[in-house]
């Protein structure tokens, strides 16, 4: 039957098999179109996250600091943005802004239950939409006026320290 003999946990090889015939396909036919697509594909981006921060806050993103306005993709889903206040001049602190933080969505183009059609869902999209980046703006709330700290906070007791140091110079 077969023009070797194998033994019993070895295939003989397809064209050993009787009624096998290899196709008529040249292989440059069926290889360029699937090149062509996969340079297609391969050099897609995903969506960018761009942080809008006029005021040029201390940004980080997912705990990493933010030195760009647009961040590359990096996945589908629910991150997370801190940001605090920008220093005035001279390096002073800004104590009339609040830290805060907020959440990014970065929602999936397709269920991931739809697996062998997610991809080919994404591309179609994509080629139909254009890229969908994600924006989020960068906003600090003013701390409340009862929880306010002055700049300059004079020390208690100044006058009984001025008097002591009055009396001490006199004894002298």
């Amino acid at each position: 039957m077969y023009r070797k003999r194998y033994r019993g946990f070895e295939s003989p090889p397809l064209r050993q098999l009787p009624g096998w015939s290899s196709p008529n396909v040249h292989p440059t036919r069926l290889s360029r179109p699937t090149v062509l697509l996969a340079c297609l594909t391969g050099a897609c981006s995903g969506p960018a996250t761009i942080v809008r921060n006029p005021a040029g806050h201390r940004v980080f993103v997912d705990g990493a600091a933010v030195a760009e306005p647009e961040l590359p993709f990096r996945y589908y889903g629910t991150g997370r943005w801190s940001a605090l206040p920008a220093d005035r001049e001279h390096d002073e602190p800004n104590w009339s802004l609040q830290v805060a933080g907020g959440t990014i969505d970065q929602p999936a183009p397709a269920s991931p239950w739809l697996f062998p059609l997610d991809f080919p869902i994404e591309v179609v999209r994509r080629a139909l939409l254009g890229r969908e980046d994600v924006a989020a703006d960068i906003v600090l709330p003013a701390v409340p006026a009862d929880q306010r700290i002055e700049a300059e906070v004079p020390p208690t007791g100044q006058s009984d320290l001025d008097a002591r140091a009055r009396r001490a110079r006199i004894r002298r």
